[in-house]
């Protein structure tokens, strides 16, 4: 009967369409509205500082980037809620109005016709599709996990916008409280920082400094055993490949570049020449021994990948407790861990295939700089004798 009566109903020629309210200005609007389970959460609150929390607000309200994460959350949600609408009947209503002009070689068929007819047409359509296969589950699920990846995006510049606030804000509240213990203390007495915070003030940037002796240290010893000052860089190239692991873990994982990290960065200098010293040993054996160059350098790879991966990965499996560390403590062991962990991971994936293309180009350069040597020291031995 419902049927019936939908197709029963009429739409006049007076019909119009309703007008829509739409936003003039969208990118004003606030962004979407944080989630109570999120893991920004107002953590800056336990300062209990008015002046950071209305500085936080501002630039909460403010900043572009964090507007477009909202606008994309909102659509992720507005793309969801379509997706779950497939799953039930589809409706659909038709109308529309014709006029015809029944007319035959310019001679009306009927004196009794009208030639000009108007004709209204109304429908109305029902359609359900079963989802039997699984394709609109499918899609949903899609769609959920794109929702859930545009939270994090929101969640994480909304992190880093606070943080950012906060960081400044904190600093200069505490250059504020150290000039002005600095003004009300007695004569003769000072502050200083102690602990840790004094370790890292005296170290500053010596981490630098540590990197590179310890560069210059491998590339020392490499160049004493090789007896030459051309093949040991094969090797020290080899040494960034480890880095960039590090790097983008870091990144990836927001974990802080603290002392404990260069700790890691320092023993993987060590761990990922050795898998490059493994290579280049082999390639300078096989080539004193009448091998190409290429030749040489393809089959170190070849002979030194087993025992590569397998040195290696025993390593990263032994680190593994590092990176996944609860309790007391944990911070700094997940720290040095996870740049253990994913340095040794990049070096071991590509030192096999970088390091014997280093060897090949270094190697090929010294024997070319020693060829007019050579020919001079033959000419000169000619003419002696």
């Amino acid at each position: 009967m419902a049927f019936a009566a939908l197709s029963a109903c009429k739409v006049g020629p007076d019909f119009q369409r309703p007008t829509a309210s739409v936003a003039p200005h969208w990118i004003d609007e606030p962004s979407a509205p944080l989630p109570q389970d999120s893991a920004a959460a107002a953590w800056w609150t336990v300062f209990n500082d008015p002046t950071l929390d209305a500085l936080i607000a501002e630039a909460y309200h403010n900043n572009l980037s964090l507007q477009i994460a909202g606008a994309r959350v909102l659509e992720a949600q507005a793309q969801l809620k379509v997706a779950i609408g497939e799953l039930f009947p589809q409706t659909q209503a038709l109308g529309g109005q014709i006029e015809k002009q029944h007319q035959s070689r310019g001679t009306l068929l009927s004196q009794n016709l009208d030639p000009d007819l108007t004709t209204r047409e109304v429908g109305f359509n029902l359609s359900w599709e079963l989802d039997f296969w699984g394709k609109f589950r499918r899609g949903i699920e899609a769609d959920r996990a794109a929702m859930m990846a545009s939270l994090a995006a929101y969640d994480s510049a909304l992190v880093s916008l606070t943080a950012g606030v906060a960081n400044a804000y904190l600093n200069i509240r505490t250059l504020q409280q150290r000039i002005l213990v600095r003004r009300t203390l007695p004569p003769g007495m000072h502050s200083e920082w102690t602990a840790m915070s004094y370790q890292e003030k005296l170290a500053g940037n010596s981490a630098y400094l540590i990197f590179a002796l310890a560069l210059l240290l491998v590339y020392l010893v490499l160049a004493g055993q090789y007896g030459s000052w051309v093949t040991p860089a094969a090797v020290i190239l080899g040494i960034p490949l480890a880095l960039l692991g590090t790097a983008g873990a870091l990144l990836g994982l927001s974990v802080a570049n603290n002392l404990y990290t260069q700790i890691g960065l320092v023993l993987l200098i060590a761990l990922s020449a050795k898998n490059a010293i493994l290579i280049v040993e082999v390639a300078r054996e096989l080539r004193e021994a009448g091998q190409s160059i290429h030749d040489a350098a393809v089959e170190a790879a070849r002979k030194r990948f087993r025992p590569i991966i397998m040195t290696s990965f025993a390593f990263i499996l032994g680190v593994v407790p590092l990176v996944l560390a609860k309790g007391a403590g944990a911070s700094a062991r997940a720290s040095i861990g996870i740049a253990v962990f994913s340095g040794m991971l990049a070096s071991t994936c590509l030192a096999v295939l970088f390091v014997p293309s280093f060897y090949v180009i270094l190697q090929r350069w010294q024997e070319r700089g020693r060829a007019p040597h050579a020919q001079g020291a033959a000419a000169v031995q000619a003419q002696r004798r």
